[in-house]
């Protein structure tokens, strides 16, 4: 059996603590990334379902393909670290400025707006999921 790093036993914790249910289903292989239409690389999809008090968040996640051929499969931790657990600017160029986004085009600003829109919504339902608490919790997780 495999020995469960400490950002394993991180994410466990989480969500034993908090009542919270996470399972990750293969859906397949994709290429390209969402959002960036300039990758060409493969992708392995998932979907992620949280389940939590009788709501539940699902969303896709996506991970290397590397990873899926040498058997190396997304965990509960590689999920959370991954979520937006805090609000994001308000400002699409604040936004860009602190993630590192250049934005010199029409087609950037579009790509960026999309992003933005979707770290905004994914905060206000883990918000609605987890509440205040959790997700001061749910950020402490790296």
């Amino acid at each position: 059996m495999a020995k469960i790093s400490e950002y394993q036993r991180q994410a466990i914790d989480f969500l034993n603590e908090s009542g919270t249910e996470c399972t990750i289903h293969r859906i397949g292989v994709v290429r390209g990334f969402p959002f960036d239409n300039k990758d060409t690389n493969l992708h392995v999809k998932y979907h992620v379902v949280l389940k939590r008090d009788k709501k539940i968040y699902d969303f896709p996640f996506f991970d290397s393909a590397y990873n899926y051929l040498h058997n190396m499969r997304p965990t509960s931790y590689d999920v959370l670290a991954c979520l937006q657990s805090y609000p994001v600017e308000e400002d699409v160029w604040d936004f860009a400025r602190e993630f590192g986004y250049t934005i010199n085009s029409k087609e950037s600003y579009e790509r960026v707006a999309n992003i933005h829109r979707e770290c905004v919504n994914q905060y206000k339902a883990l918000l609605d999921l987890f509440g205040e608490e959790w997700m001061n919790k749910l950020a402490e997780i790296n």
